[in-house]
């Protein structure tokens, strides 16, 4: 028999949502991505659930630019430090975060409680990728469902 208040199986997707940059002079930078899909979570498994995700970040123009690309708070728990996922149709929960290191020791924010990511020499001719790596704490006691949240990355233009 299942328990309902217990989730053996949890479908979660963490949602990013893309702001471009204000525009330096005549040129524009933007962020692609899709969605990070961290699979099913059961809340017995000891371990915490890692997922990963590549943005792909570009300019307009053909001149160099140095950018800071920011991921900004859940729109769940408005914060960065703590992000959570809300259960489809529900109250429910799930903490989670993002970070820029495999290792889930820096925390990928915009600057007021986590740092952004400094990224360097991007031009029409040579975009470049970055790794967003997300990760979900083990032991959360939530029910059944799909969970998700929408974060807004955005590029700012600092050369």
């Amino acid at each position: 028999m299942e328990n309902s208040s217990v989730s053996p199986f949890a479908r979660l997707g963490a949602i990013l949502l893309l702001c471009g940059a204000a525009p330096l002079a005549a040129a524009g930078c933007s962020v692609s991505a899709g969605s990070m899909d961290f699979g099913g979570y059961d809340v017995f498994d000891p371990q915490p659930r890692n997922s990963m995700l590549a943005l792909t970040v570009s300019c307009q123009d053909a001149a160099t630019r140095d950018l800071l690309v920011s991921i900004g708070p859940s729109a769940n728990s408005g914060g960065i430090v703590v992000r959570q996922m809300r259960r489809t149709g529900g109250a429910d929960r799930l903490a989670y975060n993002l970070f820029s290191d495999p290792s889930h020791s820096s925390v990928w924010g915009d600057g007021t409680s986590a740092h952004p990511v400094h990224l360097q020499g991007v031009t029409r001719n040579s975009p470049q990728q970055l790794v967003v790596y997300g990760q979900i704490a083990a032991g959360q006691d939530v029910g059944i469902g799909t969970y998700s949240d929408a974060i807004t990355v955005t590029v700012d233009i600092i050369r």
